[in-house]
């Protein structure tokens, strides 16, 4: 079976950049803020919120971590925010019987 694949465009950029400066905003940081976690300069940092620039895997990565959100939100918007992103990675390729323990200890943590 042969996949579409899709080219990032400019809609994709301007949503991504929009993604970005939402999570930022809720984190209560400055654009300045992120550009000097990301070693580079505030218009660079404007630029990939504006939708005009993409910036490296790297400082991707490093968004990501900083505005605690998973690449998956940040690329394609899944509803998925960091957290739950780790959470199901540390189950990806468990055993059933493993889920299903730890979701038993999950319920009576939060009853």
């Amino acid at each position: 079976m042969v996949r579409e694949i899709k080219e990032i465009d400019t809609n994709m950029m301007l949503t991504m950049g929009e993604r970005i400066r939402e999570a930022r905003i809720s984190k209560n940081l400055q654009s300045k803020e992120m550009a000097i976690i990301l070693d580079m300069s505030k218009d660079n940092y404007s630029r990939i919120e504006n939708g005009q620039q993409l910036c490296t895997t790297k400082n991707l990565y490093k968004i990501a971590q900083v505005l605690e959100v998973s690449l998956d939100y940040l690329l394609f918007s899944t509803e998925e925010d960091g957290y739950v992103a780790e959470v199901r990675m540390l189950f990806k390729g468990k055993g059933l019987d493993k889920l299903r323990k730890a979701t038993a200890i999950l319920k009576t943590f939060f009853e």
